[in-house]
């Protein structure tokens, strides 16, 4: 069961079939019940009931505070919310200091009128694309058990995918709302870096984290983006030409990806929409600097957190798949560093030239959510599935292309399509995401 849209949740509310109260009493049972192991690393009750009361009372008197007044929501256990210790998903940080206000993305949830029911769980310190946590236990993926269910914002995805919130915040530094979206059939949204303000948010590679949203649908992905920036919601638009990458994101795909996005491609030409096929030699020339230079989010996290290096019986406590990443970080020769940064604003702007007025459409993830036991059988397998499953959406990253996940294929199947643009070019991604979520519904 995908949560409600922001719309029929608060349409309940104006007909009075339903008061932000009795949502919000129903969103935290659903929270704590036993589907919902290792989804929330916390709740908020008390400042669930107190913004759930405040609601009903302007839903009463005929003056809601628009689309969000008393939706249920979520957001990512990066994102400091006054009161609640900011663990980032770590054994290391549980009894960490309560943060002493809440980071933007959090306030303006609040002053939009949306209740705040807890937050989420994720890969340690977001470190990874699998959604695995050792330490607050993993989240059930929604679509297929036994499956993962993609990080790192792995517990947004799935309180959306179960219904128990109709919208939540992620982050994203290589995939970590695209891949969880993806995998768990929502729809996510990784937004240009510096779109969304990611003050008192938890980092993890400065230069390429970006925030953003999770949700059921475009129209409430838009609404939230709109929260976020306080701005106004970007409006639909048309169909827009697609451009397919020849070889690269669109090659090496597993069978199953490869035959629902070949069916995607195929409803989309039948209703008109303008395809073609082309190379991106900006992203090529990404994959192959990545592949000898090694990443750039690796060298970046290690940096966040190379006072834990220097404490080795610190760094063993962690996610051993987390902690071999960190030290790969700290062992990256300078030189290599500084070929990866110099290199990065060039194919930023190639790869938006190469796109012209087009977007990208490509497979979320080359593989379908792979099974838990698989990456949990050594280090060495998950560091494999890991790299796999970050592909597309990790060398998308590094050009900072905004981008939007949406489900693929049967609706049983745990796969994505991705939608992306230049850095910077949101407006045109969200407004035809619209046109494409209709298209492929």
């Amino acid at each position: 069961m995908v949560g409600r849209r922001f719309r029929e949740v608060t349409e309940a509310y104006a007909t009075g079939r339903e008061t932000p109260v009795e949502a919000t009493e129903r969103a935290l049972a659903a929270a704590a019940a036993p589907a919902c192991d290792h989804v929330f690393i916390s709740l908020t009750a008390d400042r669930a009931r107190r913004e759930a009361a405040a609601s009903r009372a302007r839903w009463a008197a005929g003056a809601p505070l628009g689309p969000l007044d008393g939706v249920p929501v979520a957001v990512k256990d990066l994102v400091d919310v006054a009161g609640t210790v900011t663990t980032a998903g770590s054994v290391l940080r549980r009894h960490a200091r309560p943060a002493g206000s809440d980071a933007p993305v959090a306030a303006r949830l609040s002053a939009a009128g949306a209740v705040l029911i807890g937050k989420t769980n994720l890969s340690e310190f977001a470190f990874s694309g699998l959604g695995l946590n050792p330490h607050f236990g993993t989240p059930e993926n929604a679509i297929e058990p036994g499956a993962i269910p993609g990080g790192s914002s792995s517990g947004s995805a799935v309180a959306v995918a179960l219904g128990v919130v109709s919208g939540a915040v992620g982050t994203d530094t290589s995939g970590s709302i695209r891949i969880p979206a993806a995998f768990n059939r929502v729809a996510g949204y990784r937004p240009s870096r510096a779109r969304i303000s990611q003050t008192g948010v938890f980092p993890l590679a400065p230069n390429l984290d970006s925030v953003g949203p999770l949700a059921t649908c475009v129209e409430d992905l838009a609404w939230l983006d709109a929260v976020f920036r306080d701005g106004p919601p970007v409006a639909p638009s048309g169909p827009r030409r697609l451009c397919v990458p020849s070889g690269g994101l669109g090659a090496g795909l597993d069978p199953e990806v490869d035959a629902a996005f070949e069916a995607a491609l195929d409803t989309l030409a039948r209703q008109g929409w303008r395809i073609e096929h082309q190379r991106f030699p900006a992203l090529e020339a990404v994959a192959d600097l990545l592949a000898e230079m090694g990443s750039l989010a690796t060298w970046e996290a290690a940096g966040v957190h190379r006072h834990l290096l220097e404490h080795p019986d610190e760094v063993d406590a962690l996610d051993p798949l987390v902690g071999g990443r960190l030290r790969t970080g700290a062992d990256m020769p300078l030189d290599r560093v500084e070929a990866l940064r110099t290199a990065r604003p060039g194919l930023i702007r190639g790869f938006a030239e190469e796109l012209g007025d087009a977007l990208m459409l490509a497979p979320t993830v080359c593989c379908r959510a792979p099974a838990r036991a698989a990456c949990e059988a050594s280090l060495t397998d998950a560091m494999g599935i890991n790299a796999r499953v970050l592909r597309n959406t990790m060398v998308l990253s590094f050009v900072d292309a905004p981008g939007v996940s949406l489900p693929m294929g049967p609706a049983d199947a745990a796969l994505g399509v991705l939608l992306s643009g230049g850095s910077g070019d949101d407006a045109a991604i969200l407004g035809a995401a619209f046109a494409l979520e209709t298209a492929l519904t």
